[in-house]
């Protein structure tokens, strides 16, 4: 792999819930993202699981090989949205991440769903590093369609919160076409000899961060109108300099969101 990755050092962080089922094949992934780096930590945040989640992370820890595990359990936290449950949970790690490992060079943040459960391609995840553009976040793709577009906004293809246009559609427009005009219509390929992206917002389920830009950018469940938003979309535009890589592929069957 790529020598000038050797002396990089790299903080992954995930927040999960309910995801006994998956967490071998994610720690997998992980420990071979981390061989990549000289030196790798793991940061999960846990919280409002009924499942067998945290015996699974336990049962598990012994596949990460020498990445030192750091693991949080927030207990049951009471929220209106979900988007409030995830923003208290995504800046509890970047809290740690910028008070106590600022001299590491990346953050990897995954999502502990399917996005992340198909073995990692290398090549796909080392092509991160060969950029050009000067980027605080490089984003993921998907080999079929790219789906995370509640996260996502970039002035032609994603300029609004597409379910909160769907939430304020017109009376005489029912919620099927709604969907089909907000989100459905917007689905599309990317092909992966496209050059990186520029964006407002992304995530895509896997994400690489430059600790040294995070700059105390957090996640928010509100817009600056104080109406409900994905907490990715006030940390991007915090942050700044976000692209999608389209050769970043973390999962090549056709995410359920597409269907």
């Amino acid at each position: 792999f790529s020598v000038n990755m050797i002396s990089k050092k790299l903080i992954i962080a995930a927040t999960i819930c309910n995801n006994e089922q998956i967490v071998k094949d994610i720690f997998l992934n992980i420990k071979k993202l981390g061989d990549l780096f000289s030196e790798t930590r793991l940061i999960i945040i846990e919280s409002n699981s009924y499942d067998n989640t945290i015996k699974a992370v336990q049962e598990n820890k012994s596949l990460l090989g020498d990445i030192k595990l750091t693991f949080y359990s927030l207990g049951n936290l009471n929220y209106e949205t979900r988007m409030e449950k995830i923003s208290k949970s995504r800046n509890f790690y970047l809290d740690i991440v910028e008070e106590e490992f600022s001299d590491y060079d990346y953050l990897y943040v995954l999502d502990f769903n399917e996005t992340n459960v198909e073995p990692y391609n290398i090549a796909s995840i080392l092509s991160n590093f060969e950029i050009e553009e000067d980027w605080s976040m490089v984003c993921a793709n998907q080999e079929q369609i790219y789906y995370d577009l509640y996260a996502l906004r970039h002035d032609k293809w994603m300029p609004f919160n597409c379910w909160g246009m769907v939430g304020k559609r017109p009376g005489f427009m029912s919620e099927q076409a709604a969907k089909n005009i907000y989100l459905k219509s917007r689905l599309i390929n990317l092909p992966k000899n496209l050059t990186p992206i520029k964006v407002t917002s992304a995530f895509g389920g896997s994400a690489f961060i430059k600790i040294n830009k995070i700059k105390g950018a957090r996640h928010s469940a509100y817009d600056e109108n104080n109406e409900i938003d994905c907490e990715w979309v006030p940390f991007c535009k915090q942050l700044g300099d976000v692209y999608i890589n389209p050769r970043f592929i973390n999962m090549k069957k056709l995410s359920r969101h597409c269907i």
